[in-house]
């Protein structure tokens, strides 16, 4: 049976998954080790490593827990965080978006949404996307639009 081990402070931007898989080795066998890209907002920030027996799992948290773990000379551990949060940043401030540095569909905003306000809603779109309207709206049906026999360059007509 494999344990898991949730690693939430004292990540920086430095860190990488492998180390992360190189220096918990010391407690027991490293099944996986998944670290997302470092977002910098304190408390979003987390390494999960599995182990390959809830004995080694069991030591790992407890030396987390002491804070005796350094992984590339930062000292990382578990439980809440207590960093203050970057600079710039500011929960009061309401923000839209969908996360990927986007405003859209609801969620939490990215780092781009901070300080705006909700904008107003767009009009109505008059086509749909991605499809050209249809060919007889707006064109009188009496005239041809049939090519010339000419062509596209041709010198009978100036194009300035």
């Amino acid at each position: 049976m494999s344990a898991l081990v949730r690693i939430t402070t004292g990540i920086v931007a430095q860190h990488s998954r492998v180390g992360f898989q190189r220096g918990m080795a010391q407690f027991g066998e490293v099944i996986h080790c998944h670290k997302p890209p470092f977002s910098g907002i304190p408390g979003e920030d987390f390494v999960n490593v599995r182990f390959g027996s809830q004995e080694a799992a069991d030591r790992a948290y407890a030396a987390l827990k002491a804070g005796t773990v350094y992984i590339d000379g930062h000292q990382v551990g578990v439980g809440p965080t207590n960093a203050p949060p970057p600079k710039g940043f500011n929960n009061d401030v309401p923000r839209a978006g969908g996360g990927y540095g986007g405003g859209g569909y609801g969620g939490r905003g990215g780092v781009s949404d901070m300080g705006r306000g909700r904008r107003s809603p767009s009009p109505p779109r008059r086509y749909a996307r991605n499809r050209q309207r249809s060919p007889m709206r707006g064109r009188s049906g009496s005239r041809d639009r049939r090519r010339s026999p000419r062509g596209r360059g041709s010198p009978t007509r100036a194009n300035f």
